[in-house]
């Protein structure tokens, strides 16, 4: 078993303390014992109730030399073993359906109706509580799913920095689809948690009303919450649009300059179908609105197990050492030392040990290097216990040393318990998904479909741990459409891959990081799959909506 301190010079100072404490008062009870020798015999002085034994001066000067040793000890802070723990929070599941029609770059919203809605995207998930999870689906001349169900915000985030109308093919709006694919992605992640649908849009729609409101009726009576959110102001605004590198206004099919305006009645008579609340676009906190109307949904209670590596246990030290002290009642300045040590200790040893501590803040930083070095240290100095090994990975996967992070990871992912094996197998299966992304960029059919290959095995161990984790099944679709690719298939439409997993640390406070980052590090990985996606969306002839109304 593994014992490691924070402060190792202290460990090595407690016996050197624990000696030099006994001493010191080994010294001082026997100059005492010459003192009263002096002023009068032995005999005298039992007479008077004061003569002390040689006895009492051995313990004496034991207990307080182990007294000195055990709080030294203590503040070193040992850690050793592992220890459960769970975390407890409460969330609701909310789809958010974001307009991405032309009409949405219209620019009566600085800097566009497009970005104000990002930035209020954005607002609502950052005051949002961690145990809240989000959809994204957005919609224009149809409804498009970018992520499933996750409490993941970096993948949210990442598809909020891609989001344009060149996501959704057909051009128009068509709010009664997004609200029916909303509610059945709401339906195929069963849980007790409350279901709301938030649906921003410019409330432009050219399909008939009907269609939207029934659709929010449905929603309604299946228990779904609707909150309708606009964009855009009354008088309208042209749409800027970008014609052989030259930006002009959008004209229609006889030429004439389209104006877009914000239809407040579309989306007050979707929230009222459903039972909902509409938030005016003229409101300047959206994000706060939406929150106050989803206040009273029923949150449900969640719960993930962690396992902690090397807690401490400077209480197996500090408890004996309070003990020794209760025996006898201690001289002030000695009880004034000793409370001060015992305070020290409680102060130091609940924090986390400095150099795991020094390595997640650089991680947290994105200096991958420094974080890097700290865990090599860590690690060669023989803390080798899975989850040391599991932060040198991640690291590793971070600065794209993909063949050293699967040696790492592969060599510890049998040895670990189960709610720590998902991560180190989810991240396995990342380093191989990106090493097979990038070896196809580099025209290696081999190599690439072994690592594809690699990747998809992997996830296949993910999802036996976690059926109904949709992020694992998002990223074993991107690895199977990619092997498709390669033997000659298209590759299938539809989103780009999530994340879970990643860079955890040994103390609760980096459980952030499980999935936040293997995210960013999943989709930076398929940056090539993205851009080729985005090309093709560019310079795809936008297909015509059935009104003729791209917009």
């Amino acid at each position: 078993m593994a014992i490691v301190a924070d402060y190792p010079w202290l460990a090595v100072a407690a016996p050197l303390g624990g000696v030099l404490g006994w001493y010191l008062v080994r010294r001082a009870e026997s100059r005492r014992l010459e003192r009263l020798h002096r002023f009068a015999e032995p005999r005298l002085l039992a007479r008077l109730g004061v003569a002390p034994s040689d006895r009492d001066a051995r313990w004496s000067s034991v207990r307080w030399g182990a007294v000195l040793f055990l709080l030294l000890a203590a503040l070193a802070g040992p850690r050793w073993g592992s220890q459960t723990l769970r975390e407890e929070s409460e969330g609701l599941d909310m789809v958010l359906a974001l307009d991405v029609s032309t009409s949405m770059l219209a620019t009566d919203e600085v800097p566009s109706r497009l970005e104000r809605m990002k930035q209020e995207v954005r607002r609502l998930i950052g005051l949002s509580s961690s145990g809240d999870r989000f959809a994204l689906l957005v919609f224009a001349g149809r409804s498009y799913i970018l992520t499933p169900l996750t409490s993941d915000r970096g993948a949210l985030q990442l598809f909020l920095d891609n989001l344009d109308p060149a996501v959704v093919g057909q051009q128009g709006t068509t709010m009664s689809l997004s609200i029916e694919q909303a509610a059945q992605l709401l339906d195929a992640a069963p849980s007790e948690a409350g279901r709301v649908i938030v649906v921003m849009s410019d409330g432009e729609t050219f399909e008939e009303t009907d269609a939207a409101v029934e659709a929010a009726r449905r929603a309604g009576r299946a228990g779904v919450g609707i909150v309708t959110v606009g964009f855009g102001t009354a008088e309208g605004s042209t749409i800027p649009v970008s014609v052989n590198g030259k930006v002009s206004a959008k004209v229609d099919d006889e030429g004439n300059v389209i104006v877009t305006r914000y239809r407040a009645d579309v989306l007050r008579a979707v929230a009222r179908a459903g039972g909902g609340t509409f938030v005016e676009a003229a409101t300047t906190d959206k994000a706060s609105a939406v929150q106050q109307a989803v206040a009273a949904v029923k949150r449900a209670g969640r719960t993930a197990t962690v396992r902690a590596q090397l807690p401490p246990r400077f209480q197996w030290f500090l408890a004996p050492a309070l003990l020794l002290l209760l025996l006898r009642k201690p001289g002030p300045r000695l009880r004034y030392a000793t409370t001060a040590i015992a305070v020290a200790n409680l102060a130091a040893c609940s924090l986390p040990p400095v150099a795991q501590r020094q390595a997640a803040d650089s991680y947290r930083r994105g200096d991958y290097r420094a974080a890097l070095e700290l865990y090599r240290d860590i690690v060669e100095r023989g803390d080798r216990n899975p989850v040391a090994m599991y932060n040198l990975g991640t690291t590793m996967l971070a600065l794209d040393s993909l063949e050293a992070a699967e040696q790492v990871l592969a060599g510890i992912a049998r040895e670990i318990e189960d709610d720590v094996r998902y991560r180190v197998w989810y991240n396995l299966g990342l380093a191989q998904l990106r090493r097979g992304i990038r070896e196809g960029a580099a025209s290696d059919s081999g190599r690439t479909d072994q690592a594809l290959e690699a990747a998809l095995a992997t996830y296949k161990r993910v999802l036996l741990l976690r059926p109904y984790d949709s992020d694992a099944k998002w990223n074993y679709e991107l690895a199977l459409r990619r092997r498709r690719q390669l033997e000659g298939g298209g590759v299938g439409g539809g989103g780009s891959a999530g994340g879970g997993g990643g860079g955890a640390d040994q103390q609760p406070n980096a459980d952030a990081l499980q999935r936040t980052r293997a995210v960013e590090l999943l989709n930076n990985a398929a940056r090539e799959e993205r851009q080729v996606q985005a090309r093709r969306q560019r310079e795809a002839r936008a297909t015509t909506p059935p009104r003729g109304r791209d917009w």
